[in-house]
């Protein structure tokens, strides 16, 4: 008997953020049974104004939201005859 794994479901819809000083975008998708994930998040500043914490601190409140969307994987049996 082997083991053989049925796609994934679920699977989290595409999220994409630009508040043009942080961007963060998040796919996943299924490849021939296989799951694909790709994660990005660019940060264009050295330093903020403390004016601007409050912002910055939704946009990682959002991305954190994106971060921890689940998959569902499960498994099935398959049986092989030799």
């Amino acid at each position: 008997m082997t083991q053989s794994f049925v796609p994934p479901r679920n699977l989290p819809q595409l999220k994409n953020l630009d508040n043009k000083v942080c961007t963060y975008h998040v796919e996943a998708h299924d490849k021939g049974g296989s799951l694909h994930v790709n994660r990005h998040l660019m940060m264009n500043f050295l330093l903020l104004e403390p004016k601007y914490y409050g912002a910055l601190r939704n946009f990682y409140e959002q991305a954190r939201t994106g971060d921890e969307e689940q998959v569902i994987l499960s498994s099935g049996a398959a049986s092989t005859q030799n």
